[in-house]
């Protein structure tokens, strides 16, 4: 082998080298800006006297009120999730003495989707955020007073046949335990 034929080699491995790396640059950079000038309900979705949770959908070639339609569902999706394990955990701390009666859980599964329902249809879009790569951010929000007032309906109502429930659900309630779980 030459020296040419070595330099040439050599050129063309510097070349490519070169050339993947800056595209590798490239796409970091874009990953970096994907946040810059973000709010932060974006990380911690929060408002006050509401729960809260956040959909993204990614840029694509949609419009963007379809766009922002696919973040909206998802971020429906999340908060259901969301209040799922919220509600399931109240039904777990007034309903301990029960938690082994088949009759109980079917009435904690019911309660529980009818709440989840209910707070997902009366929920609103709160925020919503474009980020530099054009993909949309909602923040979709229930009214805790609202889901509280459904949850007490429901202790008063379902529960009649577990005369446990309804005091353990007040003394939750006078205690706090039920807004900290809700607010948390």
């Amino acid at each position: 082998m030459n020296i040419k034929s070595l330099l040439y080699i050599l050129t063309i491995l510097l070349i490519i080298t070169g050339c993947s790396t800056s595209k590798q640059k490239i796409q970091e950079q874009k990953i970096i800006n994907e946040f810059d000038g973000a709010p932060t309900w974006i990380k911690a979705p929060k408002l006050e006297n509401y729960i809260s949770d956040v959909g993204i959908s990614l840029n694509t070639a949609e419009t963007f009120n379809i766009q922002r339609d696919a973040a909206i569902e998802k971020a429906k999706a999340n908060l259901a999730q969301k209040l799922n394990e919220k509600i399931i955990n109240i039904f777990s701390l007034i309903g301990k003495k029960y938690i082994n009666d088949d009759i109980f859980l079917e009435k904690i599964e019911d309660a529980n989707n009818l709440l989840v329902s209910n707070a997902i249809n009366e929920s609103r879009v709160t925020k919503l955020w474009k980020s530099n790569n054009n993909n949309i951010y909602v923040m979709v929000s229930s009214n805790i007073s609202k889901l509280k007032k459904d949850l007490r309906n429901i202790v008063e109502t379902s529960f009649k046949d577990f005369s446990k429930i309804q005091g353990e659900y007040r003394l939750y309630l006078e205690q706090g335990n039920i807004d900290i779980e809700l607010n948390n």
